[in-house]
This record gives structure tokens, C-alpha cells and sequence, in this order.
């Protein structure tokens, strides 16, 4: 009878765990903001007048974030590394 929630049980990450693994990747995230802080400083300078610098720093915030989920230690070296071109690209 409790086979079948014991496997869903098993098919989703305990809360804790996805709780945790949340928290890394959003502390990953604000700790290279200030780098893409200065990422969209220097592409605003090439860019029209109309766009605003912070609608750059949001955009590429967002792509931030889709990365640190993305993100694997095991395989790059570092989540900059990782991260710079994608979000150079999306702003």
C-alpha cells in the first residue's frame, strides 16, 4: 500500500536538501553580482542612450539565476567561467 508514496517519496529531493541547495546557488549568484555590475557598466557604453543600465543588470541577474541551477561544481572551475559569455549574451 505504501509502496507507491514511498516511491514519490524517492523521486523528489528531501526539503531540507532542496532548501540548502537553493541557498548555495542564491549566495553564488550575489556574490558575482558585483561583477556583472561592472559586465553591464561596460557594455552600456556601447549600447544606445535609451537603455538603462539597470534593466541590463536585471536581465543578466535573471540569466544569473538560471545558471546557478544549471551550475555544476564537478564539471567547471569556476560559476564565472561558467556564467560570463551566457550572460554577456542575454544582456
Amino acid at each position: 500500500m505504501n509502496s507507491k508514496k514511498d516511491e514519490e517519496m524517492l523521486k523528489e529531493p528531501p526539503k531540507a536538501y532542496a532548501q540548502m541547495l537553493k541557498k548555495e546557488q542564491d549566495e553564488l549568484v550575489l556574490s558575482y553580482m558585483p561583477a556583472l555590475r561592472a559586465m553591464a557598466f561596460r557594455l552600456k557604453e556601447r549600447l544606445p542612450s535609451s537603455i538603462d543600465v539597470n534593466d541590463l543588470i536585471s536581465i543578466g541577474g535573471e540569466e544569473m539565476i538560471k545558471l546557478s541551477r544549471r551550475y555544476d561544481k564537478e564539471q567547471n572551475d569556476n560559476f564565472w567561467g561558467f556564467a560570463r559569455k551566457r550572460v554577456n549574451g542575454s544582456m
